[in-house]
C-alpha cells in the first residue's frame, strides 16, 4: 500500500510508479520483483504474479509461522495486556488455501502475466481478535496507538520481549509523524480490488476459509502446544465442553414438533438434512454460538415427510438459543475492552439488561401470541426449553416471498409505501396489549421492564456508555451532539416521568431493518417481524423511534418525519378503536428518541468499536435530524 498511491489497486496494476511510497522496503523489493516478472512475460514465458495478504496458518491443523509478524503481534500483546487501538482489518487467508489456490490459477494462465490477490473474504478486525483474546482467557486491553507505542517503547528495551525486532516498525516516524502502522488503518490504506481473482476462484472451486471463532481457536491452540503462547488462566473454550449433538440435530425430535404443529401423530420426518449454518448475524451470536461448540445460532434444515398420505418439503429455520448469561458475559467483555470502567458498569446491572430473560422470552412471546400478533410473526412449528441440557430454541418458517430483509445496508429501498406498511403492522402489533400493561407485569417470563426509578439508578451506565460514544457521535453528526447526550441523560428523569404516566404496550424492543422484513401477500405486503428476545412493556412510540431512525433520510423534511408520527398514532387508534391525544403522543415520542440514543444506539457504538457496523453512522445522522425536528 503507497502512501499518496491510488484509492483502490485493481490485479492488473503496476505499483512499480510508486515504488518510492511504499512505506516497507520488504514491499519495494516485491514491486521491483513484479516488474522483472513481467518483463520475463514479454519475452515469452508463461508468468503469473500472486499478491497474498498477510498469510494465516493451516485452516486444518492450525500450524502456523511461529516467528511471523501475526505471531509475534499476538505474543506482543498478551505478554503487554495491551494492545494498539488500531483500525486494521485483518484479512489473512490460511497458507493451505493460497498454497493450493496458486498451484491452481496458475495452471490457467491467460494473457501476459495475469495477477492475482488473495485475501480472505470474510476478515476479522483487529478489535475483534483483540476481543476474542480476552474470551479465549486472556486479559488484553485496547490502549490509544500513542499510548500503547510508549509502553511498547519502555518496556520492549531487551531482546526477550516478543516485539523487540519490531520497535521500528512501530516506533519509527516519517516525515508527516505518522509511523507505518497507522499507514496501515483502513481509512489510509489502498483498497484491494479482488473481484477478478474472486471470478478466477470460482472457476477453480476454490473457497476461502473465513476467520471465524474455531478456526481462531485452532490458531491458538498449536500457538499453545508450540510454546509460542503462554496457556491463559481462565480458559473458556468451545472444545472442553464435549457437548453432546444438539436435539434440533435428531430427525426424531423434529418430528415429534411436527407432528404436534400439525395435530398429526402419524407425521413421518423421511429426510431432515442440514442445509446452512450461520451465527455470525451479531459478533456477540457468533461467539456465544462458538463457546457453546456450535449448538446456539441459526440453522437451516430441509425437511421432506409425509402426512395423511401426501410428501411434503420443508425449509425449516432452527433457532437454537444461547442462555441470557452467557450473551450479557460477552457484552461485559466487550464493554471491558473499550473501556474498563465500562465493563464494571455493565455488570454491575447486568440485571436489568434487555437480554436477562431473552433465551426464554421469546419463546413465550411465540408460544402465547394472539392472532393479531402472530398474523406479523413468522410461523413457528414448535418450541423446547431443556434447562438442565441448556437448550432452548424455536423452529420457524423459512421467509420466502418478502422484501426487505435484513436490510439495514439498503436504507434508500424503503419506499414511503413500504415505511407506511411496516408503521401500520407496527400497530397492529401494539394493539393487541395496548393499555394492558398491568396484566403483562404479572408474566415471569417478561423480565425487567425499566421505569423511572430504574433510569435514573442506571445513570453510572448511561454515563459510561456515553463517555465512549461521545467521539463516535460527534464524528458522524457535529459537536453538539455531545452536550445534547449528557444533557438528555442528566435528565432523564423528566422523560421517564412522561413515559410511566403514558399508555403502555408489548414492544418488540428491537425494531429495525435487521429484524424485520415486508412479506407478500394476496398481491400485497405486511410486516413479519422477528427477533423477540428483547421485547419488553413500555410506550409503542419507543419501537416507532428505532425504525424511523433506520429507515428515514439523515435529511428528512420535518413534514415527513411528522407524517410517520401521525401515522402510527392514527393506525394504533383505528385498531384499539380509542383516542389517543396528539399532543402527549409527541411528548412520548420525543421521551423515546431520547432514551434510544442514551441506550440502544450508545450500545451499539460500543460495539461498532469492535466490529464496525456500516449502518450506524447515517443512522446517528437521522438521530439527530429527528432530535431537532422534535425538540
Amino acid at each position: 500500500y503507497a502512501t499518496d498511491g491510488p484509492s483502490s489497486v485493481g490485479e492488473q496494476d503496476d505499483m512499480q510508479p510508486f515504488v518510492d511510497r511504499l512505506p516497507l522496503g520488504y514491499a519495494q523489493s516485491k514491486c521491483v520483483a513484479e516488474s522483472l516478472v513481467r518483463e520475463a512475460g514479454r519475452r515469452g514465458l508463461s508468468t503469473t504474479i500472486h499478491r497474498p495478504s498477510i498469510l494465516a496458518g493451516d485452516s486444518r491443523s492450525g500450524v502456523s509461522n511461529p516467528d511471523d509478524l501475526l505471531a509475534a503481534m499476538l505474543k506482543g500483546c498478551i505478554h503487554m495486556a495491551a494492545a494498539p487501538d488500531l483500525d486494521w482489518q485483518i484479512d489473512a487467508p490460511p497458507v493451505d488455501y493460497v498454497a493450493r489456490a496458486i498451484v491452481r490459477l496458475s495452471k490457467r494462465v491467460t494473457g501476459p502475466t495475469p495477477t492475482f490477490h488473495f485475501a480472505n473474504p470474510r476478515p476479522r478486525h483487529w478489535r475483534e481478535c483483540v476481543m476474542w483474546m480476552n474470551l479465549f482467557g486472556y486479559r488484553v486491553v485496547l490502549l490509544p496507538f500513542e499510548a500503547w507505542r510508549e509502553k511498547l517503547a519502555c518496556g520492549a528495551t531487551s531482546s526477550h520481549h516478543p516485539l523487540h525486532v519490531l520497535r521500528s516498525f512501530f516506533l519509527r516516524q516519517h516525515a508527516d509523524g505518522s509511523t507505518t502502522p497507522e499507514l496501515y488503518q483502513e481509512t489510509r490504506k489502498s483498497r484491494l480490488s479482488v473481484g477478478w481473482t474472486r471470478g478466477a476462484e470460482a472457476g477453480e472451486g476454490l473457497l476461502c476459509p473465513g476467520l471465524d471463532a474455531d478456526t481462531l481457536e485452532r490458531y491458538f491452540d498449536r500457538y499453545i502446544e508450540r510454546g509460542v503462547l503462554p496457556a491463559p488462566q481462565h480458559r473458556r473454550s468451545a472444545t472442553q465442553l464435549h457437548t453432546p449433538p444438539a436435539c434440533h440435530e435428531d430427525p426424531t425430535f423434529v418430528e415429534r414438533l411436527l407432528r404436534e404443529h400439525f395435530a398429526d401423530p402419524c407425521l413421518r420426518v423421511r429426510e431432515h438434512r442440514l442445509v446452512s449454518s450461520r451465527s455470525d448475524h451479531s459478533i456477540i451470536g457468533e461467539i456465544t454460538s462458538w463457546r457453546h461448540g456450535r449448538r446456539t445460532g441459526l440453522f437451516e434444515y430441509s425437511v421432506a415427510f409425509e402426512r395423511r398420505n401426501q410428501a411434503e418439503v420443508l425449509s425449516l429455520i432452527i433457532k437454537a438459543k444461547p442462555e441470557d448469561r452467557d450473551v450479557i458475559d460477552v457484552a461485559e467483555t466487550v464493554g471491558a475492552i473499550c473501556d474498563p470502567a465500562l465493563g464494571r458498569a455493565l455488570a454491575d446491572h447486568a440485571d436489568r439488561l434487555p437480554i436477562r430473560g431473552g433465551h426464554l422470552r421469546e419463546l413465550t412471546i411465540y408460544e402465547e401470541a394472539d392472532t393479531r400478533i402472530r398474523s406479523h410473526m413468522p410461523v413457528c412449528y414448535g418450541t423446547w426449553r431443556h434447562d438442565e441440557k441448556r437448550e432452548w430454541g424455536l423452529a420457524l418458517e423459512r421467509l420466502d416471498s418478502v422484501a426487505l430483509i435484513d436490510s439495514s445496508g439498503e436504507p434508500d429501498a424503503w419506499s414511503p409505501s413500504f415505511i407506511e406498511t411496516a408503521i401500520d403492522g407496527l400497530a397492529n402489533l401494539h394493539a393487541a396489549w395496548y393499555g394492558r400493561a398491568a396484566e403483562l407485569l404479572q408474566r415471569d417470563w417478561i423480565g425487567h421492564v425499566p421505569s423511572r426509578a430504574t433510569a435514573l439508578e442506571m445513570r453510572p451506565l448511561w454515563r459510561a456508555l456515553g463517555h465512549h460514544a461521545e467521539p463516535y457521535l460527534a464524528q458522524w453528526t457535529t459537536p453538539a451532539i455531545v452536550s445534547t447526550h449528557r444533557m438528555l441523560i442528566e435528565s432523564i428523569g423528566d422523560r421517564w416521568s412522561i413515559i410511566d404516566r403514558s399508555p403502555q404496550t408489548l414492544i418488540h424492543n428491537d425494531f429495525n431493518t435487521r429484524n424485520i422484513a415486508l412479506r407478500r401477500r394476496d398481491c400485497r405486503f405486511e410486516l413479519c417481524a422477528y427477533d423477540w428476545e428483547l421485547a419488553t412493556v413500555a410506550i409503542p412510540q419507543t419501537d416507532l423511534a428505532e425504525f424511523l431512525c433506520f429507515v428515514l433520510s439523515p435529511d428528512v423534511t420535518e413534514d415527513e418525519a411528522l407524517r410517520s408520527v401521525e401515522r402510527h398514532r392514527a393506525a394504533l387508534v383505528l385498531a384499539t378503536g380509542g383516542s389517543i391525544d396528539a399532543g402527549q403522543w409527541h411528548a412520548g415520542f420525543r421521551a423515546a428518541l431520547a432514551d434510544l440514543i442514551i441506550n440502544r444506539l450508545a450500545f451499539y457504538t460500543m460495539i461498532n468499536r469492535v466490529k464496525p457496523q456500516a449502518f450506524l453512522p447515517r443512522i446517528v445522522k437521522t438521530w439527530w435530524r429527528l432530535h431537532t425536528i422534535f425538540s
